[in-house]
């Protein structure tokens, strides 16, 4: 570097050098130059054009002699040569420039008062200090002389100076200077003299000046430590006002000192409220076991109060805390019980569990709605039967509300379906007319075999209400399983709303039974029109078949085409199966998709758009899956898979399900990679309703995409004669 630097100092000091040249080498000085290039840098100084590069790169070597050639150029150059010599000075610190810098405060040039100004509290130290202590400039320019002091005082400050800083200090919180310079100088003060500055951070206390006092409080709650500071803030407490108080106890809380204790015990019960509740929730960081009882009876105050004492008994820490709290569930009082039972819910005190069974029991209301509460987010599998059983035991409105919400949503989390199916059926017979009609919304969510049979018996009831009630529930069911004791309610019931009900119920159940095709659906649809009375009954029943696509729909309508009434809507709705049946390709409005990803986007693979796709949004990995209901059982033929458009995306390997029960799935009837965009699987002979296409492989970066999906379906050919047989007889 030594050569560089010499050959860079040749071109500063040769006269053909051009001007870019010397701007250039000035520029490299600046990260490398030493003693060895100031005569080369002095010389540049009295080049106007070279100037300002020639000082920055002396501004910033480590070179005592600079700040001789720098104080020498200052005595000779004006106006903002001179500006620019007082902003390096400034930057390097330089002591012996603040003698140098003085008379410039009296100039009649503002920006040289303003710079010197700035420069001297840069430069920082007691002399500094002096200067512009002793400075008579305009009154626009004191704000930035107090600006300058304080930085003199933070100078003095690092210099261990603390007495000399300490007087600026003291001196800049005078009220004649900007309150922000003030409240810099009680901070400053509180460094400097520590405890020494405490009886003048008290006394800020009591300024009406909000500013001032929130300093105070910000320099009390974490500057000061120490016993003597908390029992002199404290002393401070019934001499100022309410909003200082409850500052005060916020403060204390941050000095978390337990001297502090009985004054936010006794804060707590004061008459006004703001200080009150800082008051609790100060305890809630200075409290101790003892503590528990306090703000416990606090919580029967209710409201604003109750509520900061529950957050206050959740956020204590130390030993025996949780013991007291569960003590405090035998309390006699109901509100004080609510709240405990709260705070153990949050603190996950003890055997959570176990006590909201238990406390789901208690004889207040309160007690078992807040029981309810915690038992709804915290319940698993292993207690489903228990709170089946306890919500056949609420009586209050708002109570059995709270237990068909947690009973419903536990329901959904479960693994088994079995199990929850029989917990349920179990308890319908068991419990009190108002539990069954809590239940009935949840069976009817979840339904299942044996919720069914119990539904079932319900309306053999007495009551009209009930009956009316587990009707309701079996036609909403969302299985198949009230198929038959639907179909002879439909048969035999007498009330006409009664039986449209009924009907609606059954034809529900029928779509819903996978099982059902051929004769055995045409069967079902027959005995659905010989039960219908009224017109409106048997466009019901027309409606129902017309939706389901297959050979016993259309057998259906083959009984009815000569039918004086309903003929023409027969013969309309045979050609419309008819020519979805002889399409091998399943209408794509009757498919329902669900997926592990984005199941949201899924219809974009079935909206007949190739531009939108379906995709993971994630990288292809194992586990990911795509399911397709196609409605009614069905012989899959072939399933196309077509991510043109995303090339990339087809399924880097994958496995092809086909079933009837989408709980069940056996063994795959396809499996492969994914070789190409427009991905056409054939599985093996496989009759189902739901197909689930798993993709088992891994392609890093790249989505998993469905831009379009086709499924194709096997007919039998005796049946498609017949039916193009019977179209031609009714004029197609």
């Amino acid at each position: 570097l030594a050569n560089i630097e010499a050959e860079v100092d040749t071109i500063l000091t040769a006269p053909q050098a051009t001007f870019w040249a010397k701007q250039f080498a000035c520029q490299v000085l600046r990260r490398i130059a030493t003693a060895q290039s100031l005569p080369a840098l002095t010389q540049c100084l009295n080049d106007d054009k070279l100037f300002d590069t020639a000082r920055y790169a002396l501004e910033r070597m480590v070179c005592d002699q600079v700040n001789g050639i720098l104080l020498a150029a200052l005595d000779q150059r004006e106006g903002d040569f001179r500006l620019g010599l007082i902003h390096t000075l400034a930057q390097r610190q330089c002591q012996d420039a603040v003698a140098k810098l003085v008379p410039f405060l009296q100039s009649e040039d503002a920006a040289l008062v303003d710079t010197t100004i700035k420069a001297l509290g840069h430069i920082g130290g007691k002399a500094a200090a002096t200067a512009l202590a002793e400075a008579k400039v305009a009154d626009s320019l004191q704000d930035e002389v107090a600006d300058a002091l304080l930085l003199c005082a933070d100078r003095c400050l690092e210099d261990g100076y603390e007495s000399a800083a300490g007087a600026i200090y003291e001196k800049l919180t005078a009220s004649t200077y900007p309150l922000q310079i003030q409240s810099a100088a009680y901070n400053g003060l509180v460094r400097a003299q520590g405890q020494g500055a405490l009886s003048s951070i008290l006394a800020l206390l009591k300024s009406e000046v909000p500013l001032l006092r929130d300093t105070a409080i910000k320099i009390l709650s974490i500057s000061l430590p120490g016993n003597d500071s908390t029992k002199a803030l404290i002393s401070q407490f019934p001499d100022v006002t309410p909003a200082t108080r409850a500052l005060i106890l916020k403060a204390l809380q941050f000095r978390n000192d337990p001297f502090a204790i009985p004054l936010a015990v006794k804060a707590s019960e004061c008459d006004d409220e703001s200080v009150r509740l800082a008051a609790i929730e100060a305890l809630g960081v200075l409290g101790t076991k003892l503590q528990v009882a306090h703000l416990a009876e606090l919580c029967n105050k209710g409201g604003k109060e109750a509520d900061a004492a529950i957050n206050s008994l959740c956020a204590l820490r130390g030993d025996g805390i949780d013991h007291a709290i569960q003590a405090l569930l035998t309390s006699q009082n109901e509100q004080v019980r609510t709240a405990i039972l709260r705070c153990v819910v949050r603190r996950q005190a003890g055997d959570v569990l176990a006590t909201l069974l238990q406390f789901a029991q208690d004889p207040s209301v309160e007690v078992r709605k807040e029981a309810w509460r915690g038992l709804t987010d915290h319940a698993t599998e292993a207690q489903y039967a228990d709170l089946v059983a306890l919500l056949g035991q609420a009586t209050d409105a708002n109570e059995l509300r709270l237990a068909e919400i947690a009973v419903e949503k536990l329901g959904g989390q479960m693994q088994s379906a079995a199990m929850r199916d029989a917990i349920l059926a179990t308890a319908l017979p068991v419990v009190s007319a108002t539990a069954k009609q809590a239940l009935f919304p949840i069976l009817t969510k979840f339904g299942g075999y044996y919720s069914c049979q119990a539904m079932t018996a319900v309306l053999g009831s007495g009551d009209p209400v009930l009956r009316k009630a587990a009707l309701d529930a079996l036609c909403n069911w969302p299985d198949a399983s009230p198929l038959a004791t639907l179909e002879g309610i439909m048969k035999t019931e007498t009330d006409a709303a009664a039986r449209l009900a009924a009907m609606k119920g059954f034809l529900n159940a029928v779509h819903l039974d996978n099982t059902l095709a051929g004769p055995a659906l045409a069967q079902k649809f027959t005995a659905a029109m010989e039960a219908a009375q009224t017109q409106d009954e048997k466009k019901t029943v027309l409606d129902a078949a017309a939706k389901r696509e297959d050979y016993g729909s259309l057998a259906f309508f083959e009984t009815i085409l000569n039918d004086p009434e309903r003929g023409a809507e027969a013969k309309a709705n045979y050609r419309k199966i008819a020519a979805a049946m002889q399409s091998s390709e399943i209408s794509r409005e009757s498919l329902r998709l669900t997926a592990s990803h984005n199941s949201n986007d899924t219809k974009n693979a079935i909206d007949g758009n190739k531009n939108s796709r379906w995709a993971t949004g994630t990288s292809q990995v194992p586990g990911m899956w795509l399911q397709i209901d196609l409605g009614s059982d069905v012989q899959v033929q072939k399933i196309v898979l077509d991510a043109t458009g995303s090339n990339s995306d087809a399924p880097a390997a994958y496995k092809v399900f086909v079933s009837s029960d989408p709980q069940k799935w056996g063994a795959p009837v396809a499996e492969g990679k994914g070789s190409q965009a427009n991905l056409e699987i054939t599985p093996t002979p496989a009759r189902g309703r739901y197909i689930r296409i798993e993709q088992t492989g891994e392609k890093n970066g790249l989505f998993w995409s469905i831009h379009e999906l086709q499924i194709f379906k096997s007919s039998d050919q005796g049946q498609l004669d017949h039916v193009k047989d019977v179209l031609k007889q009714i004029g197609e």
